[in-house]
């Protein structure tokens, strides 16, 4: 485990190194201010894309993810929050459909 930049991180992984990625939704309650937006985004494929380790990114479903990463993996699954709280109220139930990005096969 490591803790900093995922930019720097990336200049320390290889090919042998597995890389998980729960990054900030876009467009959903909470991350609406100082995520970094779609810059962070764009940064975070770029990466990936230049990376030889293996990774895994979920998100939310959105548009730019499913365009942004159309050449790889794609996985879809329905999703319900157990729990979460957001802004003073609770969302627990909340479901929505996640999507799971890979740069390998998953059987």
């Amino acid at each position: 485990f490591r803790c900093g930049s995922f930019v720097d991180l990336f200049d320390q992984i290889d090919g042998n190194d597995f890389v998980f990625i729960d990054p900030p939704y876009l467009d959903r309650l909470g991350y609406t201010e100082g995520d970094g937006g779609f810059k962070l985004h764009r940064e975070l494929l770029r990466c990936l894309t230049l990376t030889k380790a293996k990774w895994m990114v979920v998100h939310l479903d959105h548009d730019f993810y499913r365009e942004s990463y159309k050449d790889f993996n794609i996985f879809e699954k329905d999703f319900i929050y157990a729990q979460r709280f957001g802004k003073g109220k609770d969302h627990s139930g909340a479901k929505v459909k996640h999507l799971y990005i890979t740069n390998y096969k998953v059987r």
